[in-house]
C-alpha cells in the first residue's frame, strides 16, 4: 500500500495546486508565463486574452482542485489505515487522476470559449 500512499499525496498535492492556480487566475494575479495556466497560442496571443480566459477558467479550477484535494486526502488517509483493498485503491487512483485532467481540459475548452465570446478570436 505504500505506493498508493505516495500516489494519494502527490494527487492532493497537485490538486492543491490546481486549486492555487484556479484562484489565482479568477483575481487576476496570475501574470502571463510558461509554467502555470493555459498555456495555448490564443491565451498567447495578448494579456486580455491570458486574463480573460484565466477569469473564466480560474472558478472551474479552484473548485475542482478542491474537490479532488479533499478525496486524495480522503482516500490517503484510507490507505494509510490499510482499509482499502489494492484493487480498491487502485481504482480511486485512477478516478482521482482522470478527475483532475478532465477538470483541467473542461477549464481550458470553458475559459477559451468565453474570452473569444468577450473579446473576439485573436
Amino acid at each position: 500500500m505504500t505506493g498508493f500512499v505516495v500516489a494519494f499525496l502527490a494527487m492532493a498535492l497537485g490538486a492543491g495546486a490546481l486549486a492555487v492556480v484556479g484562484r489565482k487566475s479568477t483575481n487576476g494575479t496570475l501574470p502571463p508565463n510558461r509554467w502555470a495556466g493555459i498555456r495555448t497560442p490564443y491565451t498567447f496571443s495578448s494579456e486580455d486574452a491570458w486574463y480573460s480566459t484565466h477569469r473564466h477558467a480560474g472558478p472551474v479550477l479552484e473548485r475542482s482542485g478542491v474537490i479532488v484535494a479533499v478525496a486524495a486526502v480522503g482516500c490517503l488517509i484510507l490507505a494509510l489505515v490499510e482499509v482499502f483493498t489494492v484493487a480498491l485503491a487502485a481504482v480511486a487512483a485512477l478516478v482521482l487522476s482522470t478527475a483532475m485532467v478532465a477538470a483541467a481540459l473542461y477549464a481550458w475548452a470553458h475559459g477559451t470559449a468565453r474570452a473569444r465570446r468577450e473579446l473576439g478570436p485573436s
